[in-house]
């Protein structure tokens, strides 16, 4: 049944359980189609693209979910979710810095004018 959501919400859970985070966010993409108000869907595909290193765009995902929950249970699990991706961002933003080089500058104008005045 190509239009039954449960059957994109379970496929998308057993894609993340067995590590395939691209196919249970495609999944979980073709259920919030179905259902765009339901946490759910948005849920899932925020856990996949967490797992993906798509912070940015789990976070966007994981608060639509968070605008769409009902339930205080579950709002406590979506806000977890934002919660740990927000730290793995600023892990990855943190490791990028450090590894980006510092800019180079260029000292050779300054030494030639230093060796010309002597």
């Amino acid at each position: 049944e190509p239009d039954n959501p449960l059957n994109y919400e379970l496929r998308s859970i057993v894609h993340s359980r067995l590590g395939n985070d691209i196919s249970a966010a495609e999944d979980a993409r073709k259920y919030i189609k179905l259902r765009p108000r339901d946490q759910r869907g948005h849920y899932l595909l925020g856990c996949s693209l967490m797992h993906q290193g798509l912070f940015e765009e789990a976070i966007a995902s994981l608060s639509e979910a968070l605008r769409n929950c009902t339930k205080y249970k579950d709002r406590m699990q979506v806000k977890e979710a934002v919660a740990e991706c927000k730290v793995l961002l600023e892990k990855k933003e943190r490791e990028h810095k450090s590894m980006t080089p510092a800019p180079h500058v260029d000292t050779s104008a300054a030494t030639n004018q230093s060796a010309v005045d002597v």
